[in-house]
């Protein structure tokens, strides 16, 4: 992967393996929101205690901002991985607010990227959203779309590369990136790096094996997921929203899907990536024994990586 080559330190040939909140089900549409959520320093220390070296920032300020990130993550040695930003991409209005979106999420990240090498900085991982925008509904607003994709690609690349930052494309279902062939056109139209999420990518129809093999030089942060195609295709037969992905089961333990989990974490060994390996497994849970049993899952999804070396 492209990014061994950038200012690595000598004797760090090491997968850097991170979770996420998302995969204890505390993200956009549950914290504040779900009175079962488990807390900041709940989810943190289960991270920590699981094995993980670090974390993904989920909803801004939901670890606190500032000096309160900087202590809640060093009290538990974790260094940040990367945070999500969603842009909206039917408007100039919605880029606009994009760029200044990342502006506080990069104020987050420098609380935290003291002295760490350029290769393990946090990474501002891009989804571009709005409605209207996955496959199937853009029909007559195809071309608006691509043109406003292309001007945020470029002001948010600009403006995340001046505060030494990478920018990462995210590929997600329900969003414009979500098939191989939305991917090939936004890396052709703008020269951000990818994240390239293995269960997304999988559960839309592409084989992510093939996907880490095709554009490997510009993949720059790995999610690794493994998910079921069938649930996600029938929720597109149904006519359901997309979201219904995260509590119907799309996303699994790592191993227990048909995403070919094991076989993504060869490949990432043989080509001796060192970056952040970021383990989500997007959950919805339902009450607190389903928040219990998303902890679980993340034990088993560490022990599962440790088993082939990473």
């Amino acid at each position: 992967m492209s990014i061994q080559q950038e200012n690595r330190p000598a004797g760090d040939d090491v997968t850097h393996v991170a979770n996420a909140p998302v995969s204890y089900g505390a993200f956009e549409v549950t914290v504040g929101i779900d009175p079962d959520v488990p807390s900041s320093d709940g989810v943190l220390d289960a991270i920590a205690g699981a094995g993980y070296e670090g974390v993904d920032l989920g909803p801004v300020g939901y670890f606190g901002k500032g000096e309160e990130l900087a202590r809640a993550l060093g009290q538990r040695g974790l260094k940040l991985a990367g945070g999500y930003l969603e842009v909206d991409v039917t408007s100039d209005e919605g880029v606009d607010r994009g760029r200044a979106d990342l502006e506080v999420l990069m104020d987050c990240f420098d609380a935290v990227s003291g002295g760490v090498p350029h290769h393990l900085r946090p990474r501002p991982t891009i989804a571009l959203v709005g409605p209207g925008v996955a496959p199937g509904d853009r029909a007559g607003q195809e071309a608006k779309l691509w043109s406003n994709a292309e001007r945020a690609l470029a002001l948010l690349t600009g403006a995340a590369r001046r505060r030494r930052y990478e920018p990462c494309l995210h590929n997600e279902l329900g969003t414009l990136i979500t098939r191989d062939t939305d991917v090939a056109q936004a890396l052709e139209i703008s020269d951000i790096s990818l994240c390239l999420d293995t269960g997304h990518f999988f559960a839309g129809g592409g084989d992510p094996l093939a996907a880490l093999e095709r554009w490997r030089e510009r993949i720059y942060q790995v999610h690794i997921k493994d998910a079921r195609r069938e649930p996600y295709q029938r929720i597109i037969a149904e006519g359901r929203p997309v979201s219904d992905i995260w509590s119907d089961g799309v996303f699994c333990r790592l191993g227990e899907g048909d995403a070919g989990a094991g076989d993504l974490v060869e490949a990432l060994v043989r080509h001796n990536y060192t970056g952040w390996l970021v383990v989500e497994q997007d959950v919805l849970p339902k009450g607190p024994a389903a928040y219990a049993a998303a902890a679980g899952d993340q034990q088993l999804n560490r022990a599962f990586l440790k088993e082939r070396g990473v």
